[in-house]
C-alpha cells in the first residue's frame, strides 16, 4: 500500500505546478456549478437577467397585467359588436324609408301618367283632381308630423341618456 501512494506523492511534486493548476480548475468550475443561479433574459428589464425565482414573479405579474389588458379589450368588444348592430338597424331602417319614399314617388308619377293619358284621350275629369291634392296635403301633413314625432324622440332620448 505504501509503494503506490509513495509513487503518486511523487508524480505529484514532480508535476506541482499542473497538479495545482488542475485542483484549482476543478474547485472554480465546482463553485461555478454550485454557486450560481442558472438566468435568463429579463421580460421586463431589457438587457438584464433573471433567476427562476425572479423569472417566476414576473411572469405572474406580466400575466395578470395581460388579463387586465384582455376584460378591457373584451368589454370594447362587446361595445362594438352594440355599436355595429345599431348602425345596421339604423341602415335598415333607412333603407326602409327610401323605399317607402320612392314608392310614394312612384304612385304621384303613376297617377300623373294616368291624368296625360286621360287627358290625351279627351276623358280627364278635373275633378279627379281633388283626390289627388288630398292625398299631396295628406302626405305632407303625414311628412310633417313624422318629422316632429322623430325629433321629439331625439330630444327625449338625450335627456334620458346619461353623459359619460
Amino acid at each position: 500500500m505504501k509503494d503506490w501512494l509513495h509513487a503518486l506523492l511523487k508524480k505529484i511534486d514532480y508535476n506541482r505546478y499542473l497538479t495545482g493548476a488542475a485542483l484549482l480548475s476543478i474547485l472554480f468550475v465546482g463553485m461555478a456549478f454550485m454557486g450560481c443561479e442558472s438566468t435568463v433574459a429579463s421580460l421586463v428589464t431589457p438587457g438584464g437577467e433573471v433567476t427562476r425565482l425572479e423569472l417566476a414573479g414576473e411572469t405572474a405579474n406580466l400575466r395578470a397585467s395581460l388579463e387586465g389588458r384582455k376584460a378591457i379589450l373584451s368589454a370594447q368588444i362587446v361595445a362594438l359588436e352594440a355599436e355595429v348592430t345599431a348602425f345596421n338597424t339604423n341602415v335598415e331602417l333607412a333603407v326602409t324609408e327610401l323605399d317607402r319614399q320612392d314608392e310614394m314617388k312612384l304612385s304621384a308619377l303613376n297617377f300623373v301618367s294616368v291624368s296625360l293619358t286621360e287627358l290625351a284621350s279627351g276623358t280627364f275629369n278635373p275633378a279627379g283632381l281633388i283626390p289627388f291634392g288630398m292625398g299631396i296635403i295628406g302626405s305632407l301633413l303625414g311628412m310633417g308630423a313624422y318629422a316632429d314625432k322623430r325629433r321629439t324622440d331625439a330630444v327625449l332620448t338625450a335627456t334620458k341618456t346619461p353623459t359619460a
